[in-house]
């Protein structure tokens, strides 16, 4: 009589039982340490997600920033520059009328800080 049938039927699906509890046991438990996983890596994601969000509209504020300042440098060096063509011209004026016509400034640009 083969090994198998030497033991009776009761006995046998008693322990084909035992081993699909466990196997199902060992299952739940894979599933939810592949849950748990699944869970950590879509948290890290979101965070990662919501950090480039932050850097964007700090690279964005940043740049807008840098062109107020940018526009404000330029407002200023064009007035400066007007008040000085405005200077210039009378210094010309003066050194055409005194002689002095190798004194003239040399237009520059002015520091905008």
């Amino acid at each position: 009589m083969p090994k198998f049938l030497q033991r009776p039927f009761h006995e046998r699906m008693a322990e084909t039982r035992r081993r699909r509890a466990v196997k199902d046991i060992e299952k739940e438990m894979k599933d939810e340490k592949k849950a748990k996983e699944d869970a950590r890596k879509q948290a890290l994601k979101e965070r990662r997600e919501k950090a480039a969000e932050k850097e964007l509209l700090s690279e964005a504020a940043t740049a807008a920033e840098t062109e107020r300042a940018e526009v404000e440098a330029e407002k200023r060096y064009e007035e400066e520059w007007r008040s000085f063509v405005v200077a210039d011209g009378m210094a010309s004026f003066c050194a055409k009328t005194t002689g002095l016509a190798g004194l003239l400034l040399i237009p520059r640009r002015l520091s905008t800080r």
